[in-house]
């Protein structure tokens, strides 16, 4: 596939976000889905329903989880992107970069961008029950 084409399916990604949002919300618990209001303390709902249906990192990249995964990626994402007044991006110019060809949101004030999909998978990994919303609160702090 050409960088063009994957950037157009990354358009389509991008229009698809509030359907596919919608689509993890109704996968959700009515006790998890009624605290996720994009805020820092929203995060710590998503880890904890994390850490009790995943026991480990293996579990939540299963290709049986695929669009479970694009979906806590895509609100935790959309948190950040909100809150920092950040920009989804996509790096499809070297193959070799870590994070080629996956969604990350730049945030103006942070010297990197965030890639929500390993806070995802490293939430599982690290099992400490706040680590998405420590990144969260660690990027609010350098924009004083």
């Amino acid at each position: 596939m050409s960088s063009e084409e994957d950037f157009e399916d990354f358009q389509f990604w991008l229009m698809d976000m509030d359907d596919a949002i919608d689509r993890l919300f109704s996968l959700l618990p009515a006790e998890v889905e009624n605290h996720l209001d994009y805020s820092a303390t929203s995060l710590n709902y998503i880890e904890s329903w994390i850490l009790n249906k995943y026991p480990d990192t293996a579990d939540i990249i299963k290709e049986s989880e695929k669009e479970v995964l694009d979906g806590l990626s895509r609100y935790v994402g959309e948190t950040f992107r909100m809150a920092f007044k950040g920009k989804w991006t996509i790096p499809l110019d070297d193959p070799d970069y870590a994070y080629y060809g996956m969604p990350m949101v730049a945030i103006p004030h942070y010297n990197n961008s965030i890639c929500p999909v390993t806070l995802v998978t490293a939430s599982a990994d690290r099992r400490v029950g706040n680590y998405i919303s420590t990144v969260f609160n660690n990027i609010k702090k350098s924009k004083k």
